[in-house]
């Protein structure tokens, strides 16, 4: 979803104040679209003895996104009570308890999100989040392979990112489009 993001970033600040200022200045980098339209969740992530910065898990979702869905529950006389990053969501029903290291791909319609979890904390090490999804990957085998729009959905589907599949061509095409 283009509404969600979510950062890691190191900042020096140990008190949750000092953060919060920093935050505030530095997210504009972060995120593809302004900060004040941002709702910003964020924690502190456990400190390696190697480093002498904090981590810093940011989530973010439109404000705009955020309203109208709070807007859309209580139409339907329901209470929000939380609003959960994607990512994590997905790593808390996917990932089994003892991984050492696991990805998680979330490719959606505009936006392509990527975490990277270490189980001995169970947060994300790495997130990130790029403006190229499934729309992009569709066209772009349209026109390399030059088939219609079905095809390049169900070859994308099929095949993906799996070099195992299919005759090989989407892997290296797919791949030119996310570097």
């Amino acid at each position: 979803d283009e509404s969600t993001y979510a950062h890691i970033c190191e900042m020096g600040g140990p008190v949750r104040s000092e953060m919060q200022s920093e935050l505030q200045t530095r997210v504009a980098g972060y995120f593809p679209i302004a900060s004040s339209e941002l709702a910003l969740e964020w924690c502190a992530l456990p400190k390696s003895s190697s480093s002498t910065e904090t981590g810093v898990f940011v989530s973010a979702i439109a404000k705009e996104y955020l309203t109208q869905t709070f807007h859309a529950l209580s139409s339907a006389s329901l209470i929000p009570v939380a609003s959960e990053n994607e990512s994590i969501s997905l790593a808390r029903a996917l990932l089994p308890d003892h991984v050492s290291v696991t990805a998680i791909i979330d490719i959606g319609a505009r936006v392509t999100n990527v975490s990277v979890f270490d189980d001995s904390s169970g947060l994300p090490k790495l997130s990130l989040s790029t403006q190229v999804g499934e729309r992009d990957f569709v066209h772009t085998l349209e026109t390399k392979l030059k088939v219609s729009a079905v095809e390049a959905v169900r070859i994308m589907r099929e095949e993906g990112f799996d070099v195992s599949r299919g005759n090989g061509w989407a892997i290296v095409i797919l791949q030119e489009k996310v570097q």
